[in-house]
């Protein structure tokens, strides 16, 4: 089934409770409302001059392997970010003020010093979020988590309950997810801090007609549930009850929003041109910079303001562009 997940206007449509609900807590928390509006329509406002966010892998490490993600696949180096390169980071940091810090990988919460560099790296951002996939072994990263605090907690499920889950997640347990999911609402509860709890619920196209179900069910356990559209990778050749990004077919450019909004930050400070072709496998990556070397301000203004330029004029024709043509997007 074809997909254009870069349509804006419908991803708003499908989310509309969760974005409603993020979107609220990013005010309150000193976020711009016309900031949060740029990340969604770029083209309709001049360049920031430095990113709305910034996104910071912990490590390539992962416990599960997910059946449609190319992170099982990599041929690199799997490693944790060090504490030289959080260093560098944090050294950033301090001359730049960016509103929206939000953590993935891998699996985050497996770093060695998953505690120490989050109470460091939440003075320096406003609204701290993390993408986990629940699967936690440690009792202290449920405490870690709301003491910190994250603003915004997104736990990863799939729709069709646990056979489907477990199926899709090779190594997850379906009731660890649960409890400790049920653990961290209640200790969210008890704290009475303004935290947000967000369910992505990765959908195949066989599971949209129980989308609805499936969000009533897991919202006793969150504050909201929001639908992620499951779509091919073609480094995974996986293809199983998938959805297909309708730019695969001609090689198009979707109309993506991440060069306008986002910088990716990789475990060993290199920042690709995009978070989409960052973890290529099958293709070189293109590197914009490496915080060992350039600053955030650099690679943003640069560097990036290259593929920003690209999307604006529609003219994909240089080396760096050619990693769009067929892109999902965002």
């Amino acid at each position: 089934m074809l997909y254009n997940n870069s349509n804006q206007f419908k991803r708003i449509f499908l989310r509309l409770s969760s974005y409603n609900k993020v979107t609220l807590s990013l005010i309150k928390h000193g976020v711009p409302l016309k900031e949060i509006i740029k990340t969604k329509f770029p083209y309709y406002f001049k360049d920031n001059k430095i990113p709305c966010s910034l996104s910071i892998e912990l490590g390539n490490i992962c416990n599960l392997k997910c059946v449609y993600c190319n992170i099982p696949h990599l041929s690199r180096k799997r490693e944790f970010m060090s504490e030289l390169v959080f260093g560098q980071l944090i050294e950033n940091l301090k001359k730049v003020n960016i509103n929206r810090i939000r953590i993935g990988g891998g699996e985050p919460t497996l770093h060695p010093h998953f505690n120490s560099f989050m109470t460091e790296l939440r003075k320096y951002t406003k609204f701290l979020s993390i993408v986990t996939n629940a699967q936690w072994i440690r009792p202290d990263i449920k405490e870690t988590l709301i003491n910190i605090p994250f603003d915004l907690i997104e736990v990863s499920m799939d729709a069709g309950g646990k056979e489907v889950y477990q199926r899709s997640r090779i190594g997850a347990n379906f009731e660890l997810f649960e409890t400790n999911l049920n653990d961290l609402k209640k200790l969210k509860d008890k704290s009475q801090k303004k935290i947000l709890i967000n369910m992505r619920l990765m959908v195949r196209p066989s599971k949209i007609n129980i989308l609805n179900d499936e969000t009533s069910r897991w919202k006793k356990y969150c504050d909201s549930v929001m639908p992620q559209i499951i779509t091919n990778i073609p480094e995974t050749n996986y293809f199983e009850d998938v959805f297909i990004p309708s730019q695969r077919e001609g090689f198009s450019v979707p109309k993506c929003t991440l060069p306008f909004k986002d910088l990716l930050l990789k475990p060993n400070g290199e920042v690709p041109y995009c978070q989409v072709t960052g973890n290529t496998i099958s293709r070189k990556r293109i590197i914009a910079g490496n915080i060992s070397n350039d600053s955030i301000n650099d690679i943003w203004n640069y560097k990036i303001i290259k593929m920003r330029r690209a999307h604006r004029l529609r003219i994909f024709d240089s080396f760096e562009t050619e990693y769009c043509k067929g892109c999902t997007g965002r």
